[in-house]
């Protein structure tokens, strides 16, 4: 009998000092960060997130170069819907100076103030053609 309780006093202070350790290992403070290289970045998610270069989505939209096109929806019954610097945007929906003309597959027609715009999601170097 002695042998068990011995053994048990033993694997529990094993088991105490590989608790410790990990827990050690735990509160490095490694983190990992992702490098896009350019890229978007795949967990960050295309709706509800403010874009770099505007921090007040599409109301901060004051010029094309703030225009971020993210994607295309389309809808079971074919309504089409833009996401621009995060934000859910459908054909004649007005925000700030931005007004959305069309939405294509590929391209959305947009208007800046009195400027109206084309912008691309995809360029015709990746096999998808524009509208």
């Amino acid at each position: 009998m002695k042998r068990n309780s011995a053994g048990s006093v033993f694997l529990c202070a094993m088991a105490a000092a590989v608790l410790a350790c990990m827990s050690c290992l735990c509160t490095t403070g490694v983190s990992y960060a992702y490098s896009s290289a350019g890229r978007r970045d795949p967990f960050v998610p295309l709706v509800g997130v403010s874009s770099e270069r505007s921090g007040e989505g599409v109301w901060g939209i004051l010029t094309i170069d703030d225009v971020v096109f993210q994607g295309v929806t389309v809808e079971p019954d074919g309504a089409r819907s833009v996401i621009i610097n995060g934000e859910v945007l459908r054909e004649g929906d007005e925000v700030g100076r931005l007004t959305v003309e069309s939405i294509g597959d590929n391209v959305v027609k947009i208007k800046i103030g009195d400027e109206r715009f084309e912008k691309k999601l995809y360029e015709k170097e990746y096999g998808i053609s524009g509208e």
